[in-house]
């Protein structure tokens, strides 16, 4: 993926940055986490079954399908994805991703790192130098 990529549908750097930081502090897939925030599908993680005859996007529990749809047969497994039809805010994502984790202190840390990060990017250090200008004569 590329950078590009990655951060297209993100409100701004700083949110982009916070769901990268996120991503690596819980171990949650950034596609996944993408998804989640900007409210657009990704390809469903197939688990203990084979699906035959299409493609699976959405969630597919039991026979039931929640935020997708369903092209083909899943036989004997879970389909499980991170799409979501409504944005969520970084806090919700987590939420959704990853119920047991402390979802105030994951955002507050990665809203630190992110902020620290732009801040780094934006204050570089450029060298200055001065002319002096010939003495009259």
């Amino acid at each position: 993926m590329t950078l590009e990529t990655a951060s297209a549908g993100f409100k701004n750097q700083g949110q982009f940055l916070a769901a990268l930081h996120v991503s690596q502090n819980l171990n949650i897939p950034f596609a996944d986490l993408k998804a989640a925030m900007v409210g657009t599908p990704v390809a469903g993680t197939t688990t203990g079954g084979t699906t035959t005859g299409g493609t699976t996007t959405g969630t597919a529990t039991g026979g039931t399908t929640i935020g997708g749809t369903t092209t083909g047969t899943t036989t004997g497994g879970t389909t499980t994805t991170a799409s979501s039809s409504n944005p969520m805010s970084l806090g919700q994502a987590i939420k959704k991703l990853r119920p047991t984790a402390d979802t105030t202190a994951a955002t507050t840390q990665a809203q630190t790192q992110a902020a620290t990060d732009v801040a780094g990017a934006t204050s570089s250090t450029v060298p200055t130098t001065t002319t002096k200008k010939p003495a009259h004569r």
